[in-house]
C-alpha cells in the first residue's frame, strides 16, 4: 500500500524523514511574534513554523474571545450562582486558551532558511493533553510498527 496520500503524526526528531510531505505535530505553542512561530514538539525538540495570517496560534484572539464570552453570559446569567458561573469559565477556559495545539504543516527542507514548517492548519487541543504519551505513541507509529499505521 502506497503512503503518499498518508498524513503520517510525527513527533519533530522524525521530520527530517518526511522533507516536502503534509505531516501532523502535537505541538506547544512558545512564540507568537509575527508570522514566524516557535513551538515545541511533543518530544520537546523547539522549532520554527511560519503560519498564515489569521492563523489560532495568536493567542490574544483567545483571550478577546474569552472575555467576550465570559460577558455574555455574565448578562445572560445574571441571575446564576457565581459557583456556576467559575465552573461555566473554566470550562470554557480550556478550549479557548489552549497551548497545545495539532498541527498540519508542510516539512522543509533543513537548510530553507531556518523554518522547519509551513502550518497549513491547526486545530487547539486541551492544556490536559498529555505530550509524553504522545511522543510514545509517535516513535511507536514511525517505528516498528510503522505498517499498522499506514
Amino acid at each position: 500500500m502506497s503512503d503518499d496520500n498518508v498524513t503520517p503524526r510525527i513527533a519533530g526528531k522524525h521530520m527530517n524523514s518526511h522533507v516536502g510531505r503534509h505531516v501532523l505535530l502535537m505541538v506547544e505553542c512558545l512564540d507568537t511574534g509575527g508570522d514566524v512561530c516557535t513551538v515545541k514538539c511533543c518530544d520537546g525538540k523547539v522549532i520554527r513554523v511560519s503560519t498564515q495570517p489569521g492563523d489560532r496560534f495568536q493567542r490574544y484572539v483567545g483571550i478577546v474571545l474569552f472575555i467576550v464570552i465570559v460577558i455574555v453570559i455574565v448578562i445572560l446569567f445574571s441571575f446564576v450562582s457565581l459557583y456556576v458561573l467559575y465552573v461555566y469559565v473554566f470550562i470554557l477556559h480550556q478550549y479557548i486558551y489552549s497551548k497545545y495545539a495539532q498541527i498540519v504543516a508542510k516539512v522543509n527542507h533543513p537548510q530553507s532558511g531556518g523554518v522547519e514548517a509551513e502550518v497549513l492548519s491547526i486545530e487547539e487541543v486541551s492544556d490536559t493533553f498529555d505530550m509524553e504519551n504522545y511522543d510514545k505513541l509517535s516513535d511507536l507509529m514511525n517505528g516498528q510498527y510503522k505498517s499498522l499505521f499506514v
